[in-house]
């Protein structure tokens, strides 16, 4: 979940890395903060929800950062 956070927490670069950033950044930070700051502690799967809908992000991410290898590789 570190790993993502700090991927996806570098500035923005391109128009595409802007408009993700835009729409999943705000969720990514929460559910980080939601694993590492459990609002219940008594009660974890409170946060499994919102890792739930990181970890679909995530599939996308590596998706993004499988295409970006692809295409920086072809162009060097």
């Amino acid at each position: 979940m570190e790993r993502l956070h700090e991927i996806t927490s570098r500035p923005p670069e391109t128009p595409h890395e802007v408009a993700f950033h835009e729409a999943y950044g705000k969720m990514i930070d929460m559910a980080l903060d939601a694993l590492q700051n459990p609002a219940n502690p008594e009660n974890p799967n409170a946060s499994w929800l919102v890792f739930k809908q990181v970890q679909s992000v995530a599939y996308v991410i590596q998706a993004v950062i499988g295409q970006y290898v692809i295409l920086h590789k072809t162009v060097t």
